[in-house]
């Protein structure tokens, strides 16, 4: 009898300790784990977020770019047809005072077009170091903030070599 009794006695200890270590360590660290998981989720949801917000971001100034070198392109082919009327009344006329106004008129075409370039650098830093502010967020390596922060100068200044 004493053999069961014990034997009895460890099954209880052992159902006992089976009860407790559930309640004490099984369920807390299930609901940690939970958490951690739902936390991830969460997170992982709102990088994509933020990861749409700069491609929408991203996308509108590159319209914006685009828009603005068409009316570059527009602002230089009127000045042309400017300077081109210009050049014509100066030959019929011979007059100083022709000669004058067309270089006025050509310092004037290349204020606005370096005002617009500038403006328009001006605007695609501010986006892009938006942008890449927002993306860059996360853990990243300073090697990698510099090769990025080079990379999206050397885009603005091949844009600017476009135009």
């Amino acid at each position: 009898m004493s053999l069961n009794l014990t034997l009895v006695l460890q099954v209880i200890s052992f159902l006992l300790l089976m009860v407790l270590l559930n309640k004490i360590l099984y369920r807390p660290v299930l609901h940690l784990l939970e958490q951690r998981r739902s936390y991830i989720r969460e997170e992982i949801e709102k990088a994509e977020k933020e990861r749409e917000e700069a491609e929408k971001k991203l996308k509108e100034a590159e319209q914006r770019l685009k828009d603005t070198e068409v009316q570059i392109w527009k602002w230089k082919e009127s000045a042309q047809r400017e300077i081109e009327e210009e050049r014509k009344k100066f030959l019929i006329s011979l007059s100083s005072e022709r000669k004058r106004m067309m270089e006025e008129t050509r310092e004037e075409i290349k204020r606005e077009v370096n005002q617009a370039r500038e403006n328009l650098r001006r605007e695609v830093g501010a986006i892009s170091l938006d942008i890449a502010e927002r993306i860059l967020r996360r853990e990243i390596k300073e090697e990698d903030r510099k090769r990025l922060l080079k990379e999206s100068l050397e885009k603005i200044k091949e844009s600017e070599e476009w135009a």
